[in-house]
């Protein structure tokens, strides 16, 4: 509490004289008036985004009434015609160029074509993820020796070979697999003998990255090379194969990867048809890549099974 002593300021036992007081009374003075200003600059902020301050209007006017009195913070807002402007389409200013106008991006969805290029036959039985089954094929090739058929699905999930590293399709673990395990499994042994032994040309490689494709192959079941899948199917959309229920995995979109037998673009790699009909490289022991089997079979004995 505050008391006054003979024109002096006492406050808890410190006394002040009037110069003293009357320093003291200006200091705080100024603080208020700070903090108004702060107070209207920050109002003024928030209201326009900047500090916007006008000097007076005055009143030049024919009429003899008084100018109005001026507050610089709360000038009122003078309504004025807005002069219609022709634009001149001819003159285009810098901060008006047109930006490109960005092209729409479109996702292409490969459809296979409404018929099929090739007739299909039956021929043997597999697990194909509903029981055994007679297996489909498409004829590429027809003779009057031997047809050259291709299994219309994707029939199994398999790696190329069980382990990364350098790999050709003749010392390939699924070569290996196709001619004894699938073989067996797939065909009686009538339907064996009439499966030709096809003389499998290797000595192509990968031209796109000049990897060796090793030596040359006498199998009876055998994968297209990637020229052979070109020629054979030379659009994407005809390259694109489904998978039966038993190799389900190894599909996107509702069409599997399937193997070549070429080689990828490294020892180690090989070729595969994805899931839009393109033909890209992966290490030899992705698993989920799926096989669509080739085999070269008697024109007689698929002309009796008819």
């Amino acid at each position: 509490m505050c008391y006054y002593l003979k024109g002096k300021l006492v406050e808890r036992g410190v006394t002040m004289d009037r110069n003293q007081k009357a320093a003291v009374i200006a200091l705080i003075a100024a603080v208020i008036l700070i903090i108004v200003a702060i107070g209207l600059i920050v109002h003024e902020v928030q209201t326009v985004g900047v500090p916007s301050f006008k000097f007076p209007s005055f009143n030049t006017s024919r009429d003899d009434k008084p100018a109005e009195t001026f507050d610089p913070f709360n000038t009122p807002v003078i309504d004025a015609p807005i002069p219609s402007i022709t634009p001149d389409f001819s003159i285009v200013l810098p901060s008006q160029t047109p930006r490109p106008v960005k092209p729409s991006v479109t996702v292409s969805v490969i459809t296979p074509p409404a018929e099929m290029k090739y007739k299909s036959v039956f021929f043997g039985n597999y697990e194909q993820g509903g029981g055994i089954e007679p297996i489909e094929w498409l004829v590429l090739e027809e003779s009057e020796e031997s047809c050259l058929l291709i299994s219309r699905y994707a029939l199994e999930e398999l790696k190329y070979h069980g382990r990364k590293e350098p790999v050709t399709w003749e010392t390939s673990g699924l070569r290996e697999w196709l001619n004894k395990e699938f073989l067996d499994m797939a065909f009686s042994p009538e339907e064996q003998s009439a499966i030709r032994i096809t003389e499998v040309d290797n000595s192509l490689g990968n031209p796109v990255f000049h990897t060796e494709g090793g030596n040359n192959t006498e199998d009876r079941v055998f994968l297209l090379s990637r020229e052979e899948v070109m020629t054979y199917f030379p659009s994407e959309g005809e390259r694109l194969c489904e998978p039966t229920l038993r190799s389900k995995r190894a599909s996107l979109s509702g069409y599997s990867h399937w193997w070549t037998r070429s080689p990828g673009s490294m020892p180690y790699y090989a070729d595969y048809i994805n899931y839009r009909g393109a033909v890209i490289s992966q290490n030899v022991d992705n698993k989920f890549t799926a096989i669509r089997p080739v085999i070269r079979v008697m024109t007689e004995y698929l002309h009796r099974e008819e």
